[in-house]
């Protein structure tokens, strides 16, 4: 039993210490060869959560890889998956996100009906530059954000 424990420990290990290779790019600073933009969740006011459409975001991976509640990216394509919650339930979305420049973002979620709608704010404009909604379900998919300079 002690050597399939410690053969699994040591495949659990290795799987998370992937080589540079195959870390997917662009989601950290670290890696980034030139200015990044910075993506954050937008954190509602109690007013503007309990008297709104305001729905809780949480962005889980990036390209693929696990995130905290802020993340730096190159401009580009990236692929993300958040959690919504309204309520008190938990809903997935899969979000496909062009970052077009280096600026300073955050990811917005409501909820109206039967939909949830995601947008894109540049922080420093204080503007919505992009939103997509996705009808109610288990798994949501939203649409490429086109962000134009």
């Amino acid at each position: 039993m002690k050597p399939f424990l410690s053969l699994l420990t040591l495949l659990l290990l290795g799987g998370c210490m992937m080589p540079e290779s195959r870390v997917p790019t662009g989601h950290t600073a670290m890696k980034a060869s030139g200015p990044v933009a910075t993506l954050e969740v937008h954190r509602a006011s109690p007013i503007e959560f309990f008297t709104g459409y305001e729905a809780r975001c949480q962005i889980l991976s990036i390209d693929g890889v696990e995130v905290d509640s802020s993340s730096q990216l190159l401009p580009g394509n990236h692929a993300l998956t958040v959690t919504l919650n309204h309520l008190g339930r938990d809903y997935l979305g899969d979000v496909d996100l062009i970052i077009p420049e280096p600026k300073n973002y955050e990811l917005k979620a409501q909820r109206k009906g039967d939909s949830f709608t995601l947008s894109i704010i540049d922080v420093d404009a204080n503007k919505v530059i992009a939103t997509s909604t996705a009808l109610l379900d288990d798994r949501m998919k939203f649409l490429v954000f086109v962000v134009q300079k």
